[in-house]
């Protein structure tokens, strides 16, 4: 259980590490003619909470889109572990039922992700209307 728990780890992080080194340099590193990014290093990492919104509402929205794109990401790494289940079964019903298994319940995580954005968009969109 403990080496499953690490490899998952491992892989979450290689799979978010990209993302955050990536839009480190997006934020202004512009790439010369050699190839050498020049202005990313000294740019720094951005506040992923966001610097001009200081409202409580903005901090609570902005974690919640920090949070569905981290379980964006877990979602699809569940639906591709389920697809290697699916092949490493090769017909025996009772790997079958657990591939279908973490299949049904990764596309069920990714409904209530999606549909907890939703809401809270909702929410937002209505506490806004009437504070204003």
């Amino acid at each position: 259980m403990i080496k499953k728990t690490f490899i998952f780890l491992v892989l979450v992080v290689f799979l978010l590490a990209p993302v955050f080194v990536l839009n480190t340099y997006a934020q202004g590193g512009q790439v010369n003619g050699v190839g050498n990014i020049t202005q990313g290093i000294t740019k720094g990492i951005q506040n992923p909470l966001g610097s001009e919104n200081q409202t409580l509402i903005a901090l609570i929205g902005n974690l919640l889109k920090l949070a569905a794109q981290i379980g964006a990401v877990v979602c699809v790494f569940f639906i591709i572990y389920s697809g290697f289940l699916f092949i490493k079964a090769q017909g025996e019903p009772a790997e079958l039922t657990k591939a279908k298994s973490v299949f049904f319940w990764s596309i069920i995580g990714a409904g209530i992700l999606l549909g907890a954005s939703v809401i809270a968009d909702l929410i937002s969109g209505t506490v806004n209307s009437v504070l204003k």
